[in-house]
């Protein structure tokens, strides 16, 4: 399954790169001239959550997904508080990566567990549980 893989690669990649380019823009503003503010405090809490889901993510791919959309819905309240003009359309494109990346690695662990609560299909009753994929006829029955 090779597209498994792109698909992985991308939904990790996506809130890797925006994830370092978030934390230079920390360290960044960290040496301007500016005070230490709560909105300086509130950038650097969502940096941080937001490395923490991307790392649990690379480390964990199973809870990344939920890591991940968690991480953006944090980011996305931290921008709807602090941001001044443009707060709609900032707070839906920025944490874009982090959701992006989220759902995908959501959707791969759906598609190979399967949907929560969905039926399994019935097995087939003609093949058998041996290596082979089936039973001899003559195989002694244990009692």
């Amino acid at each position: 399954m090779r597209w498994k893989r792109v698909v992985r690669l991308l939904a990790l990649g996506l809130p890797t790169l925006a994830t370092a380019f978030f934390w230079l823009m920390v360290i960044g503003s960290a040496f301007g001239p500016d005070e230490f503010t709560g909105e300086s405090l509130a950038v650097l809490s969502a940096a941080i959550v937001l490395a923490t889901g991307t790392i649990i993510a690379w480390r964990r791919p199973r809870w990344g997904g939920p890591a991940l959309i968690g991480a953006a819905a944090f980011f996305a309240t931290v921008i709807a508080t602090t941001a001044g003009t443009n707060v709609l359309a900032v707070t839906v494109l920025l944490p874009m990566p982090w959701l992006v990346g989220g759902l995908l690695l959501l959707g791969l662990r759906l598609s190979a567990e399967g949907w929560p609560g969905a039926r399994k299909p019935p097995s087939d009753p003609t093949r058998g549980s041996g290596p082979s994929g089936g039973s001899h006829p003559s195989a002694p029955v244990p009692p």
